[in-house]
């Protein structure tokens, strides 16, 4: 009896075995029909797929190297894609190492069938040409099927994309000087808003990148990719060693140049249809030397700049759903100057040693007083203190401006007493002391210039020119002697600046603007011909 049970448990066994054996058989002969299956099947797929990409995307085109589909596990993976603008197709705007579109199994086990994208080495690469051309473009980008292109990939909808070792390359004027973004690597999550729905930002969003081969930033935050009509994201971003001299290329086209200079940053960037925001918690820029150049071939250029910035001024302030603000920034170990290549001759103001730090700067000024404290030396010798305090407006602007410069080096401004009194000093001093107050739309408060020690004419410095120029000066420089203090040997005349403001309705900023430029332009150079020669028909003040 026990021979029996133990022969039949050994049928048994051995039936199950071949069993097995069979099914094990089947299954490899299944996967090795499906892999052949995939080889057969993968130029079929790269032809559909790069159509059906072709089909969505407009003013460019996209090419697909070789496509592998995997018939096991479902994974679709397209090599070498290249995308083109039309317009300028060379170089390509995108070079893509691989795409692989699969399942996502972590949504498919909650029940959710939906697809996860890993693209890898993506290189974008974007020169002056084909960003002025898409800039003329009147579509807007969401309408040239970017999102469209990439789901008609992978029959699933896109619910999670893993972007890996990414590089953004912009060439503007100079392609030796191009803007470079490297390293990127991006995780965006939940998508679809498959999970917590109920949330303003479901999606996660994660991104790290180096810029100019030394900066990291890094970026983390939350997105609402089916916001309508566009996405709407909240990021809180960090930048640490960001040099600047590499933007110099693209603020060129504003007149403006830079050299040096490292910034360090933290702060929130939301954008969505409901709110655009762009919180700096804290900005800090050491070793900057930026200057504006003005020249005379570019004058219409610039005052089309200035009245956009006007403008764009104007619209921001206080607008409604646009939140603007700066809680701190610090500028340290600076230079900054103004060169006018149209004067006769050419003449440049500046600030060294230059430390400014500004705190609680908002486009919406009831966020409360917006303070700003600076120092430096003008010229590179005047000790400079600048005071200025923004208050909340109510109706229209309401500032405080307290600024000091002492000791300037005279002729250090020479130049420029070129450019409007056709004369140079040959030694002497200047300070100047200013106060202005600017609320309900008026405005009261003073500038006072002071020269001392003014000397106008030197014969060891002025032998070489003309003997009418070398006589003209020499009337200068006695006029000066006339109008000094004898007391405290200054020269000096206070000009009362009150009254209503002639625009009360322009924003701060304009304001302010105008106050500087009337009062350093037409008070204190026509107010020291006068108090020098007695050159200007309308003096602007009196000898103190």
């Amino acid at each position: 009896m026990a021979m029996r049970l133990l022969s039949g448990i050994e049928a048994i066994g051995s039936r199950a075995v071949k069993i097995l054996l069979a099914c094990a058989a089947g299954i490899a002969f299944l996967v090795i029909a499906l892999l052949i299956a995939s080889l057969f099947t993968n130029g079929l797929i790269r032809g559909r797929t790069e159509n059906a990409m072709n089909e969505k995307l407009i003013g460019y085109h996209t090419t697909v190297g070789r496509a592998q589909l995997n018939l096991i596990d479902g994974n679709l993976t397209l090599m070498n894609v290249v995308v083109v603008q039309n317009a300028y197709p060379n170089p390509p705007v995108m070079d893509i190492g691989s795409i692989t579109a699969h399942v996502d199994w972590a949504a498919l086990f909650r029940g959710r069938v939906v697809a996860a994208f890993e693209i890898r080495r993506p290189r974008l690469h974007i020169d002056l040409k084909q960003l002025e051309h898409e800039s003329t473009n009147k579509r807007p980008v969401s309408k040239e099927g970017w999102q469209d292109a990439l789901q008609n990939i992978y029959p699933f909808k896109i619910n999670r994309i893993d972007v890996q070792d990414g590089d953004l390359t912009y060439v503007d004027v100079d392609p030796k000087r191009p803007l470079h973004l490297e390293h990127l690597y991006l995780t965006a999550g939940n998508i679809r808003n498959l999970y917590a729905g109920n949330k303003v930002y479901p999606s996660s969003l994660h991104a790290s990148a180096v810029l100019f081969n030394q900066a990291k930033l890094a970026v983390d935050g939350y997105a609402n990719f089916l916001a309508k009509p566009y996405a709407g994201i909240w990021i809180r971003y960090w930048v640490q060693r960001l040099p600047l001299e590499p933007f110099d290329p693209v603020i060129s086209h504003a007149n403006l140049t830079v050299h040096g200079g490292v910034l360090d940053s933290s702060g929130i960037v939301q954008y969505a249809p409901w709110i655009a925001q762009a919180e700096v918690y804290d900005a800090r820029v050491d070793g900057i030397d930026l200057k504006y150049v003005h020249l005379p071939q570019t004058t219409g250029k610039e005052q089309k700049h200035a009245q956009q910035a006007k403008q764009t001024a104007k619209q921001v302030n206080n607008k409604p759903g646009l939140i603007l603000k700066v809680d701190r920034s610090e500028i340290e170990r600076s230079r900054v100057a103004y060169t006018d290549q149209g004067g006769k001759p050419p003449y440049t103001l500046f600030f060294t040693d230059l430390t400014v730090t500004a705190t609680n700067f908002s486009n919406h000024f009831y966020q409360g007083t917006s303070v700003i404290r600076m120092s430096g030396k003008f010229m590179g010798s005047g000790e400079t203190i600048v005071k200025a305090n923004f208050r909340p407006e109510e109706e229209g602007p309401d500032f405080m401006l307290d600024t000091a410069v002492r000791n300037t080096d005279v002729t250090s401004l020479n130049d420029l007493f070129r450019n409007y009194g056709k004369f140079d000093v040959a030694g002497g001093s200047f300070s100047l002391f200013t106060q202005m107050n600017v609320k309900e739309g008026e405005v009261r408060g003073y500038v006072k210039p002071l020269f001392s020690q003014l000397k106008v004419y030197s014969y060891e410095k002025e032998k070489k020119k003309p003997v009418l120029k070398q006589a003209y000066e020499m009337v200068v420089g006695a006029a000066s002697h006339v109008l000094r203090n004898h007391e405290t040997e200054k020269v000096a005349t206070q000009v009362d600046i009150s009254g209503k403001l002639d625009r009360p309705n322009v924003s701060t900023w304009q304001a302010l603007g105008e106050l500087v430029r009337n009062a350093f332009i037409k008070a204190i150079l026509p107010g020291f011909e006068h108090q020098v020669g007695g050159l200007s028909s309308n003096p602007a003040g009196k000898p103190s």
